[in-house]
């Protein structure tokens, strides 16, 4: 399945269709190159779900989580992990998180998200994007 977005708003749209269907324990796995939006995607999901507070890149603390009336969306950023295996991520795989991994294919153990929804954001041009 492929989407097309044009502009953030689009963006948000496609995320909203999503997380029509997520439920608590659901990993979601978003690669792309650096600015091609997935942090974007997130915050598209959060909002639709509720969150009111900023969504933001975990780039930096590498985790970050928001709280939805059904679960609570962890949202992991693994760029900086290259290599790592990231055990971590044992402790919050649950039925009461939604996790979302920005840059999963840096990770060096894919046992754990080998088997989960894998979306890659493929740059257009400056607002376009395709969600394959």
């Amino acid at each position: 399945m492929e989407f097309k977005s044009k502009n953030v708003e689009e963006t948000y749209k496609i995320a909203s269709k999503l997380a029509k269907y997520v439920q608590g324990g659901d990993i979601i796995l978003l690669n792309g190159d650096l600015g091609a939006g997935k942090t974007t995607f997130v915050k598209g999901f959060a909002k639709f779900l509720g969150v009111t507070e900023p969504v933001t890149s975990p780039t930096f603390t590498l985790l970050k989580t928001y709280d939805t009336k059904d679960f609570t969306i962890v949202h992991i950023d693994a760029y900086r992990l290259e290599g790592a295996t990231f055990d971590e991520l044992d402790d919050y795989v649950s039925d009461e998180n939604v996790i979302f991994i920005e840059w999963s294919n840096c990770l060096a153990s894919q046992e754990l998200i080998e088997n989960h929804l894998s979306i890659d954001i493929k740059y257009v041009s400056k607002n376009q994007r395709k969600y394959i």
